[in-house]
């Protein structure tokens, strides 16, 4: 195991397609132009970031907190597990999926390194107290449930048609996983371990949900010249399937990774030198345009969104948005299904709309906005995780 502790020195400012994006920024990794990131996670307790390196068969450990340092693992385990791609955190380890065989494990406490041994496999999460792989074992699909106690393996469910399984994702009491193999979604139920397929998905990659659709990026290649990024979106309730257009010309592959945010923006990016964000509840598009042409996975870490490109190993920073009033207003109305609890907070925010900021009354006002959500929370009538981000975004009004 190679351990180089570095400095992240090497910050340069993103362009978008129409203007300076000041508040993102990126940073090198390893300036090596054969390391090949993919995906990324974040131990917010620990303040760590993990990315794997598919071509160097390890991963980076990466200490956010100022000054930012990172630390090599490459070809950590010995040839045990090479091309790494995806990670997932639970129990103070680090599990990497392997498009070869096994999983690779780090404890990031006492810095042992040890396997499990499985199939080829791509994405992997930790989620509802399990670690979940989506593996190719003796020539089945499965998505795969393994102990981060123990490290062994619970259950193998077989995936319909023997689709290849690319990414899981974990919402609700469900497991959804990307299929590209199918052009297919498919949804596993933890309780009932039933699976419910969708079809009709071009190429489907990355996943992400808000509580009313799942978000699919159309990882395809185009075909014919003009086609552009698209994300599916899923209706939970219904099923249906429809389309957000970003407008984005696709040159390689279209969107790859999706994350939503702490605002419930989603945020996507592509291989096509893109990133960018959709707003759920308007479907307004925001884009950047990279200096790489290859985006892979995202996380947020604090007030950041985090992404790997492809130059050497490189990381990009961008800011979320601070939400106004407006923003919230049609956040709200988007997401709370509630007439009477739609029209409480909508006749809150109009009130404080009304009057002059930083005044007496729009402090009063705001008060009584921010003292209507604890009450509608307490008498659960609005989420508890979706009111502590109402609070949060009124905490800069």
């Amino acid at each position: 195991m190679k351990k180089i502790f570095i400095s992240l020195l090497i910050f340069l400012l993103m362009i978008s397609s129409n203007f300076v994006n000041a508040r993102t920024q990126f940073f090198t990794l390893n300036p090596d132009p054969e390391s090949l990131p993919f995906a990324i996670a974040y131990d917010s307790t620990a303040n760590l970031v993990f990315v794997s390196d598919y071509h160097f068969n390890g991963f980076y450990e990466i200490d956010v907190k100022p000054p930012i340092t990172t630390t090599y693992h490459l070809d950590a385990w010995g040839g045990d597990v090479s091309e790494p791609y995806g990670v997932a955190l639970s129990n103070n380890k680090a599990y990497f999926s392997s498009r070869t065989s096994n999983i690779g494990i780090y404890n990031y406490v006492s810095q042992a390194l040890s396997t499990i041994s499985t199939g080829p496999s791509e994405g992997i999460i930790s989620y509802s107290g399990y670690v979940w792989l989506a593996e190719f074992y003796s020539g089945v699909s499965y998505l795969t449930k393994i102990s981060p106690i123990t490290d062994t393996i619970v259950a193998r469910y077989a995936i319909p048609n023997n689709w290849r399984p690319n990414v899981p994702f974990g919402d609700g009491n469900y497991i959804w996983v990307s299929c590209r193999s199918g052009n297919a979604v498919v949804r596993f139920d933890i309780t009932s371990t039933l699976f419910t397929s969708y079809t009709g998905i071009k190429s489907p990659l990355g996943l992400a949900a808000d509580a009313t659709y799942v978000y699919v990026a159309e990882n395809f290649k185009p075909v014919t010249p003009g086609e552009t990024d698209h994300i599916s979106r899923i209706n939970k309730s219904t099923g249906e399937i429809t389309r957000i257009d970003l407008g984005l010309p696709i040159t390689k592959e279209g969107p790859y990774g999706l994350y939503l945010d702490s605002n419930n923006d989603l945020w996507w990016t592509d291989n096509s030198n893109h990133y960018g964000y959709v707003v759920t509840s308007t479907l307004a598009v925001t884009y950047y345009t990279s200096i790489y042409e290859c985006q892979y996975f995202l996380i947020q870490v604090a007030k950041d969104i985090y992404f790997v490109s492809k130059g050497s190993a490189d990381i990009g920073i961008a800011q979320i948005r601070s939400l106004s009033i407006t923003d919230v207003i049609s956040d709200i109305t988007y997401n709370i299904k509630s007439k009477p609890v739609l029209n409480t907070l909508l006749r809150d925010l109009n009130q404080v709309l009304s009057k002059q900021p930083n005044s007496q009354a729009y402090n009063s006002m705001l008060q009584k906005y921010k003292s209507d959500v604890i009450s509608l929370t307490k008498s659960h009538k609005i989420d508890s995780a979706y009111a502590d981000k109402l609070l949060d975004w009124a905490s800069v009004w």
